[in-house]
């Protein structure tokens, strides 16, 4: 309501009605206000449609909140604005009156104010008003609000009676739209079962349970002996199958010899003649001086071709290898080495303990948890997923690295138990390993991936 526009005034068609249709009102209003979908609803009954019962001019409903009195609704506005100056004037007439409230109707006169806000009483309300309190007998007697009425003409006691009468049906209307206890013990009892489900998943959420990751796994052997080349050349023939047991001893693969044995030939052959040479110089030392002199000449020479025969010979002695222990080669393909120039010391395969085993797990950056050397560990190999293998985590590596399927991850270490029948599972065996961390609430564990994706999206 804007300043200098003069409240409308609502037409009354109930004037001169007798008792009977006052009281046909009466109970059609009560019935109204019951049916109110909402508080904005029932304000409008309260503040529009009273005026059947008896006539007034303005009417203003308002209600008991913590902060003091709220107005709701008045006559002939569609929403009330606080900060309007009719609205500014009243709620300084409510608070001048909180103090004097009364739990009977009364009738209110600019006399009861203070000079500065009877002088504006004539300017917003007629001369004559009265406060009806709305008081229901179900909230403990309590007053949840009121209404008040103003006139051009007085209020008889008739009308008063009226309004009281109206006023205890209006307050048992407005108690079920405040948050009154019986309202709030009603609408618990109404949705207990949503109540108590909300409260069981909030229990179930705190509940302890033991953080987890899974990853995928291999079996592994423990400290394999790397198979390398000797010396530069080509692998002629691989005499061990990948995944065969191999005996101490055993030949492994074999290099081509031809270059060697040439090179050992030629090596052989300038022996022979530095022998030669450094023989005849011996013996003829005795007769002449000069070859005195070139006999130590020719002695370093006879050296050093004895050294180069014997390398010769034990780089052809080198090219073929054999197994230093007992245990399983592993490697890929005998196609992958067959007929390929390899370089001194570069791996071929691995020699492999088929009892001495463990697990190797690539843990991805993006699901990793803070573990520590001694966790647990289950793996589930693809074979038999059923039986899960334990073990206890031995080895966490600081350094993430990339893996065969350009994930990059970190590789955990895991011994196994020991079982007391059953042999261990064979080394290259794939499956998929859980990993358990520290303890955390169930809402952690369920949560703990959208609270991180969510985090790195908002950047907090």
């Amino acid at each position: 309501m804007s300043e200098g526009h003069p409240i409308p005034r609502i037409s009354n068609d109930t004037e001169g009605d007798p008792r009977p249709a006052r009281l046909a009102a009466l109970l059609d209003l009560e019935q109204e206000a019951r049916h109110a979908a909402d508080l904005a609803a029932f304000g409008f009954v309260v503040v529009n449609r009273t005026i059947r019962l008896f006539p007034y001019r303005i009417a203003v409903f308002w209600r008991v909140t913590p902060t003091g009195k709220r107005i709701e609704a008045i006559s002939g506005v569609p929403s009330p604005e606080s900060d309007a100056p009719f609205g500014q004037w009243l709620d300084r007439v409510f608070r001048h009156l909180a103090p004097l409230e009364t739990r009977e109707p009364r009738r209110l006169h600019p006399e009861d104010l203070p000079e500065a806000l009877a002088n504006e009483w004539q300017e917003w309300v007629p001369p004559f008003s009265v406060e009806i309190p709305l008081i229901a007998p179900s909230t403990g007697n309590r007053v949840l609000g009121g209404v008040w009425f103003a006139h051009e003409e007085g209020w008889s006691d008739e009308e008063i009676a009226l309004g009281k009468r109206l006023a205890d049906g209006y307050a048992e209307t407005l108690s079920r739209f405040l948050p009154t206890s019986r309202n709030l013990v009603s609408r618990f009892r109404s949705r207990r079962i949503e109540i108590a489900v909300l409260l069981l998943l909030v229990l179930v959420s705190l509940l302890p349970v033991r953080l987890s990751v899974l990853a995928p796994a291999e079996i592994a052997a423990i400290d394999p002996v790397a198979v390398t080349v000797p010396r530069d050349g080509v692998i002629a023939a691989v005499a061990v199958l990948p995944d065969r047991p191999v005996d101490k001893g055993d030949l492994l693969f074999s290099l081509d010899e031809t270059d060697v044995r040439g090179k050992r030939e030629i090596a052989r052959q300038a022996f022979h003649v530095a022998e030669a040479e450094y023989q005849n110089a011996r013996v003829s030392a005795f007769q002449e001086q000069e070859s005195k002199t070139e006999l130590g000449v020719l002695q370093a020479k006879l050296e050093k071709a004895r050294l180069e025969f014997e390398y010769a010979t034990s780089l052809l002695e080198r090219s073929r290898v054999f197994a230093p222990k007992e245990g399983v080669l592993v490697y890929r393909d005998v196609n992958d080495w067959l007929g390929k120039p390899v370089k001194l010391g570069e791996r071929v395969a691995f020699l492999d303990d088929p009892d001495q085993v463990e697990v190797h797990v690539r843990l991805p950056v993006a699901d990793a948890i803070v573990l520590e050397p001694g966790s647990d560990i289950r793996m589930f190999l693809n074979i038999s997923p059923l039986n899960p293998l334990k073990g206890k985590l031995r080895q966490v590596s600081y350094e993430a690295v990339v893996s065969p399927n350009n994930i990059l991850t970190y590789l955990l270490k895991a011994s196994l138990e020991k079982g007391a029948d059953s042999p261990p599972p064979r080394i290259g065996l794939m499956g998929t390993a859980k990993l358990y961390g520290r303890e955390v609430t169930l809402f952690y564990y369920v949560m703990r991936k959208p609270l991180a994706a969510m985090r790195q999206l908002l950047g907090i």
